[in-house]
This record gives structure tokens, sequence and C-alpha cells, in this order.
């Protein structure tokens, strides 16, 4: 069972201290990299154990790059990204093309489902990336 709440954060930081799972759907690389490694950014209120997911569309080098340097926190790294159109994100109905090592994407699933209509396990991190850029 999900719980639900919302609150307020002034940094990414301060999101990632709260959160055992933080999902990133920005432009790209760069935004994704800024979040995580920009002042008040995640990687400075990350906790060992959480996850960090990119939904983003970025290049499977920097994914794995982020996975090996978050993986050092004791924090997972994975890639989620997505297709369809505004249409569907509004009815939470996206595909997830996830790239995560089976574990992770088991502790995943039930949450992106509250969100994707069709989740396609990839791979391992950068795969699903990977995938998007064909």
């Amino acid at each position: 069972q999900m719980k639900t709440m919302s609150e307020a954060a002034a940094t990414s930081r301060e999101v990632a201290a709260a959160s055992d799972i933080v999902f990133i759907c920005v432009t790209g690389s760069r935004e994704v990299e800024a979040i995580i490694r920009g002042p008040g950014g995640l990687k400075e209120g990350l906790r060992k154990g959480s996850v960090v997911v990119d939904c983003s569309t970025s290049d499977p080098v920097s994914t794995v790059a982020l996975a090996a340097e978050l993986k050092a926190l004791g924090v997972d790294y994975v890639d989620a990204p997505l297709s369809r159109t505004p249409k569907e994100a509004w009815e939470g109905t996206l595909d997830a093309m996830v790239g995560a090592p089976d574990p992770v994407f088991a502790r995943l699933k039930p949450v992106i489902e509250t969100w994707a209509g069709r989740i396609v396990h990839i791979g391992d991190t950068g795969d699903g990336h990977r995938m998007k850029l064909l």
C-alpha cells in the first residue's frame, strides 16, 4: 500500500532526504546532472537504500556514469524513459521503458503502475535510455 502525501521542498536535497524513491522527469542529461550534482542537489540528501529514477530522455553514457557514482553512496539509479502524448500523461497511461536490475525493478514496478499504462523491463540501467534513442 502506498502512502500519499505532498509537501513543498526548497531544494532537491530536501526532496531526497524525505524520499525513498525520487523520480526525475526533465528535458535530458544536462538537467538531470544539475539536479543530482548541483548545489542543494539530490546527492546531498540521498540516503543509503534509496532509488533515483530518471524518466527523462537522457544519454545512456550519462545514465551509466550517474549509476556508478550513486552506487558508491548505496543508492540505486535507474532509467525509465517515457513515451506517448500529453493526453496519456494526464490519463496515467504512459509507456515506461525501464532499465534496472531485477530486484530494483520489482521494487519500483508497483509505483510506476500508478502512472504508466504499459511498463516494459528492458534490461539493466541505461538500457531504457538506449531503447528510447533507437
